[in-house]
């Protein structure tokens, strides 16, 4: 991987890194943190997949991005767009996924964490 970038919003991401599915182990992903890179032990130059594609269904890797907003507004992105190169060959994926940083959860409508349907 060589570039990631978020997609249709406001957020900008200011570093990447990789590390090995914690899933597979029964760790936890990594989620939501404010800890530096080095600090969560992750290099943030690791951004070579390790993963082959079909392989068991935990393998694969954890993307970890580094997000910042100008800190006055609730922002977002709709996804996340990753530039790569595979045997010389270099390629872009888009990555659809709902990105917000909340600046005032409690006044933002678009900040209230709905419960998974089903759940009690």
């Amino acid at each position: 991987m060589t570039k990631v970038q978020a997609l249709g919003g406001d957020l900008e991401v200011t570093g990447f890194a990789l590390r090995p599915n914690p899933a597979g182990t029964g760790a936890s992903m990594l989620g939501s943190s404010v800890d530096t890179f080095v600090s969560e032990g992750l290099d943030p130059g690791a951004a070579t997949v390790t993963a082959v594609c079909g392989s068991a269904p935990a393998a694969g890797d954890e993307l970890i991005v580094r997000l910042h907003s100008d800190g006055t507004a609730t922002t977002k992105a709709e996804g996340l767009s990753v530039t790569y190169v595979s045997d010389g060959t270099s390629g872009q994926l888009a990555i659809p996924v709902g990105l917000v940083m909340c600046i005032k959860p409690p006044e933002d409508p678009e900040c209230t964490v709905q419960p998974p349907s089903g759940s009690s």
